[in-house]
């Protein structure tokens, strides 16, 4: 599961998710955010954090977009 954020506010946008089989039969999943930056984004967090039971906690990665 993707869960996208901005402020650590919960995104409820539509985002983008593929999942594909891999060769060795596992399987990857890609999640992406498309948004136009507004001058109010400037310096705010934006982060997709990915839960699954496979992980032993959840995986969080944020960006900060520098807008001038």
């Amino acid at each position: 599961m993707f869960t996208w954020t901005r402020a650590g506010n919960k995104i409820q946008e539509p985002q983008k998710l593929q999942v594909n089989r891999t060769e060795d039969g596992l399987y990857d999943a890609v999640s992406w955010l498309t948004f136009i930056p507004q001058t109010s984004d400037h310096n705010t967090s934006f982060g997709c954090e990915v839960q699954h039971t496979a992980l032993v906690k959840p995986i969080l990665e944020e960006f900060t977009p520098h807008i001038t």
